[in-house]
């Protein structure tokens, strides 16, 4: 998939775990569960993919705290993705080590450091349907939205952060793309004490309660479609804000190409409570379509139906053996109607049914239960026996058991048949199988009697009730092993014509004679041998080559009174018996599946085909189907076995990276010549491998009243409204091979143009027509037309899901990568591919062109596009940013100038400076530094920097100039005065005499002298007055900033009228416009009054705590009121004021005899009695009510009794002020749990 600029790093960092807990892991806890509908009628199926190692995340609908976006389940408790991109592990701790409770809790939050902002949105649903259930609430809102993967967003530039679940784990991917800098990847593990990197490459992480790990990362990159390793390692990073920090090391590595990082975290599955229950037969009742299996359980809660035979499981002696069942379903599997259990230690259980009777048959080691008076009630202690039983239909009632078999082992039932005699009116039941027992029973006058050493095959019959043994013999080879596989009954009319036996034998069998091939090929070659009613006599064939040949499956067509036996062969030299006109007349390689039909005295063969793949396949079921039809059921590892239009699934549905673990099923259907292949399709779920057909390679299927078979497996599949949807247990399917298959499509419309700037590309696919099966189908992106991975995001493919009855469209997202690289619009194709239970159109509407505009331009870009400095340091110095917008061919040169001589660039403090762009640094932003220089002058003004045209052999760039960065500058001198003292402090007992300074310059260098002219306010003449001669002051220019002075005295209007404030009054005149006319009235002089007691009062504020103040938390503050005179102060008021977010709840006085009142709430109000030099604090307590962004202001202030002036009234008052911030959640103390 990934050609030249697509590279792909996969860092694979397995679960965070427990170091010393590994082993004691406990249970996941179930989040989800399997839901859906199904038309019960239908006869197709609608699994619902229980996602085996594919565990969705779900979105938070209210089931989690506001702050998390979506949640997942692990081993250790649950993963949290948090609406702005954070993720939040909250782990169970392991137990204690000598068992005392649980450990309790961690949590650890990872933080994207210095990222963009987030925000995680879903991009492949879960095929799984998840619901959440709550009181009464309406069941219809119930369903979650349950994603596979989650994109973060673009953390860092160009890198895309995804989570996904996936293989068993949950995966967080880092997508970097082409020449994006891995050292951006930063991230915080709040909750941690350190971090440390183990030995073994681990990540190993300290905190206050446990060590967990990070497990050893790694890496690799696909070049034109190969794997190749790369070296990767955790990086430490410097922890700078008390946040353990840590990144990645990349060793060497193609950065034309992407970039995938991908950290595994451990998650888990769903299961049964014991697992490893197999299902190794199942028949169908004809009179009502019931389906009844057969198989193996360990599980003490197997759904066992009241009244049973038997409804406890008995606890097997080997941790490897189970207990058999046997249950009834209803024909649309939607209801267990009965079950038992039967035996403790039982293998390869099969069934048939004849009558209101259903006849059993396997493989014991001890315990099995016996009838009185059977064959045999007791083992004869071979280690394995073959057990025969007969049950009600009902499966309420043991009618008969017996065991069958030597003091050696026996192996492989096969299912046992039953013949009743109309004219007789007796009943026979009949097995065959394999034993090593030289004392096996035979009956007089069979075939053999004799045991012929190594492994033979045997067959009995029993009477109806199991007591007696009706006939009995061997067939086999001279001490080598005859395998039996299969039986099955021959009858014509109400006559019983025998039974026809297949397996395989690796010498001649002694006494086969009289049919199509009475020759051993070599090696194992398979058999067929048809027994008499009373097993004296057998006529055989067999069906092989030179190389490995083994007969598994056979059935008999009395309509056209025919043995169908399926075959398996390793022979690629034509050796097989093939007939003319066969649907398949040459070997495929590997080893291929062989059915062959054969006239029923097996003298004639009749048709032979070969059936398979490049690969290995076997045969696993073979059936008629209700129409004659050739059924077979297999499985196999070819990614080319044969399939038709409108089969389930027209591709392998398994796509392991290793051959023989990639498995899929595969169901054929042939007419009953052999000639044709009606039907060909592989089955399973897509990227899971199928086990229950493996396992069990000679597998019973039934066939319904039509088209359909029913057949087990286990593959991780449930099926939504049937009586059980448990994950990870065995799954009886019921599939309509004639069923019409649902159309998948793009939606109807023109091809798709977007810009590349516009965001992920959206395209819909629908489906139409018969929607009662589900429906998978695989996306990918080509590239036929000129684009390349290059130009689209990480995701290039990817699976749709539907569920049974969804019509909904579902949208394939695309990202769209705006490349920076001026070039013609692009296109490319996203096509449909392997469809499962649906069918893709022939002709158009598979796939999908996606037009791409192109939206790059050579040129600069510049951040910002322009600028305000001052005169003044530090604001005189400033910068900007530029860069190329676009990728050039050759090397660009710039020749930056500016159009002010006070504005230089740094650091030379030059007017112009040479700057160039390569290929490879085209797109990284220079910062360039400029500075003004102080002139002096009053002159705010906007200047320029330009540049010269740009030097390049790229034509693009060439003669280009950057656009205008526009500097505004702003003067550091302003025309007018500018005085060293803000307020001045006189007194009436100065009387006129005793003067004060007054200090002053200009603000800037005026063009002509300035004459400043002073003089007090006529209504403040009584208060001051200016010293004679300094009333005038001129200045020449070259001394505007030289120290000036006027000199103000108090004066003495004997009058108790308080303190008295005024501002002196000045005036400019020169031939310098900025100066001429200009007028004020500063600074503020306060002159005391001496007619009242004068005392110097002091009040300051200090908050209890600095930092700044949060929504919800109380803050404590203390104001200090002195008495800083000579002289005692009568009470003096002490008041308070406050802003809305810092409303104030109470105060107290300390000591409280000096306030009066002492203490109260709301806002300070009492009075202050201090001597020389005392003072009281007041304590306030207020909350900080919000909200985050709010001003949060304090005021106190004291004010002398009405007798009294304030000799100092500078320091009469003080003020708090803050900005409110937001309360830090505190998801360490929860877990969101």
């Amino acid at each position: 998939m990934f050609i030249l600029r697509s590279l792909t790093i996969l860092l694979l960092c397995s679960p965070l775990f427990f170091p010393h807990a590994i082993a004691g892991a406990p249970p996941a806890r179930a989040m989800f569960h399997a839901g859906g509908t199904a038309d019960a009628g239908s006869g197709r199926l609608e699994p619902v993919p229980a996602m085996l190692g594919r565990l969705p995340f779900l979105a938070n609908v209210g089931q989690y705290d506001a702050r998390v976006a979506y949640a997942a389940s692990l081993p250790t408790g649950t993963l949290f993705l948090t609406r702005d991109g954070g993720l939040v592990y909250s782990l169970d701790l392991p137990a204690a080590t000598d068992g005392d409770g649980s450990g309790g809790r961690l949590v650890l939050r990872e933080r994207l450091l210095d990222a963009a902002t987030l925000a995680p949105r879903g991009i492949e649903p879960a095929a799984l349907k998840v619901s959440r259930f709550v009181a009464g609430s309406d069941p219809r809102d119930a369903q979650v939205d349950a994603q596979l993967r989650v994109d973060l967003g673009e953390a860092w530039p160009g890198i895309r952060v995804e989570v996904a679940a996936r293989n068993g784990n949950v995966e967080k991917l880092f997508h970097l793309a082409a020449r994006a800098d891995p050292s951006r990847i930063v991230l915080g593990l709040d909750g941690a004490a350190s971090l440390a990197l183990g030995e073994d490459g681990q990540l190993r992480v300290a905190t206050s309660s446990t060590d967990a790990a990070f497990s050893t990362p790694v890496a690799w990159q696909m070049i034109d479609g190969r794997r190749r390793d790369v070296a990767v390692h955790y990086r430490l990073l410097p922890d700078t804000d008390g946040t353990p920090r840590y990144g990645f090391a990349l060793g060497d590595y193609d950065h034309r190409h992407a970039v995938t990082i991908d950290p595994v975290l451990e998650a888990t599955t769903l299961g049964g409570s014991a697992g490893g229950d197999l299902v190794t037969g199942v028949v169908r009742r004809s009179s009502d379509g019931a389906v009844y299996v057969t198989g193996t359980t360990r599980s003490a809660d197997f759904p066992i139906v009241s009244p049973a035979f038997d409804e406890v499981l008995n606890t097997p002696v080997s941790g490897i053996a189970a207990a058999a069942f046997i249950a009834r379903l209803s024909a649309d599997l939607s209801t267990l109607e009965a079950a038992t259990f039967l035996g403790t230690q039982v293998e390869h259980p099969r069934i048939t049914l004849s009558g209101s009777t259903v006849n059993f048959t396997a493989v014991t080691r001890t315990d099995f239960p016996v009838t009185p008076g059977a064959h045999a009630e007791t083992s004869n202690g071979g280690g394995r026996e073959f057990v025969l039983a007969r049950l009600s239909a009902n499966l309420d009632t043991l009618q008969a058991s017996t065991y069958l078999g030597g003091s050696g082992a026996e192996q492989r039932p096969t299912p046992p048949q039953v013949h009743s005699s109309l004219i007789t009116g007796t009943t026979t039941v009949c097995i065959a199988g394999s034993t090593s027992s030289a004392d096996y029973p035979t009956t007089a006058g069979a075939f053999d009697t004799s045991f012929n050493g190594g492994l033979d095959g045997v067959m009995s019959c029993l009477d109806g009730d199991l007591a007696t043994l009706v006939a009995s013999t061997y067939f086999g080879a001279t001490n080598v092993t005859t395998g039996v596989r299969d039986m099955v009954k021959i009858s014509s009319g109400i006559a019983l014509g025998g039974y026809a036996v297949v397996g395989y034998t690796s010498a001649a069998i002694n006494g086969l004679a009289g049919g199509y091939d009475t020759s051993h090929n070599g090696s194992d070659d398979g058999f067929v041998m048809r027994f008499n009613g009373s097993l004296g006599s057998a006529t055989g064939t067999y069906l092989g080559s030179p190389t490995l040949d083994r007969s598994t499956r056979v059935y008999y067509d009395s309509g056209l009174d025919s043995v169908f036996v399926a075959s398996e062969t390793n022979n690629s030299s034509f050796a097989f018996p093939i007939t003319a006109g066969a649907y398949d007349t040459s070997p495929n390689g590997g080893q291929d599946v062989v059915i062959s039909r054969l006239s029923a005295d097996l003298t004639t063969l009749e048709a032979s085909t070969y059936l398979g793949g490049s690969n290995t396949e076997y045969p696993s079921g073979l059936a008629r189907d209700a129409n004659g039809k050739v059924v077979l059921l297999g499985y196999g590892y070819s990614d080319d076995l044969p399939v038709t239009f409108g089969a389930f699934a027209t591709e392998k549905m398994d796509t392991g990276s290793m051959p023989n673990s990639a498995l899929d099923a595969y169901i054929a259907r042939l007419d009953p010549d052999l000639t044709t292949l009606e039907y060909g399709s592989y089955f399973g779920v897509v990227g899971e491998h199928v086990d229950e057909i493996a396992v069990n390679n000679h597998l019973d299927i039934a066939t319904d009243a039509a088209s359909g078979i029913y057949f087990p497996q286990r593959i991780g599949l449930a099926t939504a409204g049937t009586f059980q949807q448990t994950p990870d247990e065995t799954t009886l399917v019921h599939m309509d091979l004639g069923a019409t298959l649902p159309g998948v499509a793009f939606s109807p419309s023109p091809p798709l143009v977007v810009g590349e700037d516009a965001g992920p590309a959206e395209l819909a696919v629908s489906r139409t027509g018969d929607l009662s099966t589900y429906s998978y189908v695989h996306w990918a992106v080509e590239f036929p037309f000129g684009a390349s991975a290059q130009d689209v995001g990480n995701s290039t493919e990817g699976t749709l899901y539907w569920g049974a009855g969804d019509a909904t469209p579902k949208s394939i997202f695309i990202d769209i990568v705006n490349d920076d690289i001026v070039e013609n619009n692009e296109t490319f194709r996203v096509k449909l591919t392997g469809a499962v239970g649906a069918t893709l159109p022939l002709i158009s509407g598979g796939s999908r062109d996606v037009h791409i505009l192109n939206d790059d331009t050579a040129g600069f870009e510049l951040t910002p596009p322009m600028l305000t400095l001052s005169e003044e340091s530090p604001g005189n110095e400033g910068s900007f940013g530029i860069r190329l917008t676009s990728q050039p061919t050759d090397p660009v040169a710039v020749m930056l100038t500016s159009n002010d001589p006070n504005l230089v660039f740094l650091p030379a403090e030059t007017p112009q400076l040479q700057i160039g762009f390569s290929d490879t640094n085209w797109n990284q932003t220079q910062s360039i530094g400029i500075r003004v220089l102080n002139d002096d002058f009053d002159n705010d003004r906007v200047a320029g920097i330009g540049s010269q045209p740009a030097s390049s052999a790229d034509g693009n760039y060439s003669g280009l100039t950057i656009p205008p960065v526009d500097v505004t500058i702003n003067d550091a001198e302003v025309a007018g005065l500018a005085f060293a003292e803000s307020s001045v402090v006189t007194n009436e007992s100065d009387n006129a005499t005793a003067f004060t300074g007054i200090h002053f310059a200009l603000g800037s260098e005026p063009g002509a002298s300035v004459t400043v002219q002073f003089a007090i306010p006529a209504a403040a003449v009584d208060e001051g007055v200016l010293q004679a001669g300094s009333d005038m002051v001129m200045i020449a220019p070259a001394d505007w900033n030289l120290t000036q002075e006027i000199l103000v005295a108090g004066v003495d209007d004997a009058i108790a009228d308080g303190n008295q404030l005024y501002g002196l009054e000045w005036s400019l005149s020169s031939a310098d416009p900025d100066y001429d006319g200009l007028s004020g009235s500063q600074p503020d002089i306060t002159n005391v009054d001496n007619d009242l007691t004068q005392v110097d009062l002091a009040i300051s504020l200090t908050p209890d705590d600095p930092s700044a103040p949060k929504v919800g938390e109380a803050r404590g503050f203390t104001a200090v009121v002195a008495n800083v005179g000579a002289v005692a102060a009568s009470p003096a008021s002490v008041a308070s004021s406050y802003s809305a977010a810092i409303p104030m709840q109470s105060w107290s006085c300390v000591p409280a005899g000096a306030c009066s009142p002492a203490s109260g709430n709301g806002n300070i109000a009492t009075e202050v009695t201090l001597g020389t030099g005392e003072s009281v604090s007041i304590d306030m307590q207020a909350d900080i009510n919000g909200p985050p962004g709010g001003s949060a202001m304090l005021d106190v202030w004291v004010t002398p009794g009405a007798s009294e002036v304030d000799s100092n009234p500078t320091d009469n008052a003080d003020h708090y002020a803050a900005t409110v911030v937001s309360a830090n959640p505190d998801i360490f103390a929860d877990g969101f749990e």
